[in-house]
């Protein structure tokens, strides 16, 4: 997957109102501008972060702990994925090899995203349509506005 975004989209994006942002005075002449996560952030961040707590052999089939990498990365990657209004919290999970696993299903069942995150590797995904199934794709990724492309087609 090869998503392109030329000067026009950025220039759309950076002028939409879906995008809150907050500036702050340095006290040196200098403003900073960050832009807020949403709501659902910090109890999706908590739950990334519970899968810590998974010993080895978790699911009784010799399932590896969750690397703390892949939490870390997880956990960087819904950040950013949270600065969107268009995005909601996925459901969290872990995959047999040790890696965090983050689902979003769309309101209408017919759509659903699974993506996990191997730091030796980058991002799997696997996206499904019901409605398009010309839309499907799986892939990997390093780039997670690949992820958010997807999430907000």
């Amino acid at each position: 997957m090869s998503p392109t975004c030329v000067a026009d989209d950025i220039s759309a994006f950076s002028k939409s109102s879906l995008v809150e942002s907050i500036a702050m005075d340095t006290g040196e002449g200098l403003t900073e501008w960050w832009q807020k996560h949403s709501e659902w952030f910090h109890e999706c961040e908590k739950n990334i972060f519970k899968l810590q707590e998974l010993e080895p052999n978790w699911n009784s089939y010799g399932a590896k702990p969750v690397s703390i990498k892949s939490i870390q990365l997880a956990r960087d990657i819904i950040f950013e994925l949270s600065k969107m209004s268009a995005v909601n919290c996925p459901r969290i999970g872990a995959s047999p090899t040790g890696n965090v696993v983050l689902t979003w299903e769309w309101h209408d069942f017919t759509r659903e995203l699974e993506i996990e995150i191997d730091p030796a590797v980058g991002i799997r995904y696997s996206y499904t349509d019901e409605c398009s199934p010309e839309k499907e794709c799986e892939g990997e990724t390093v780039d997670p506005m690949d992820i958010r492309l997807i999430l907000t087609k």
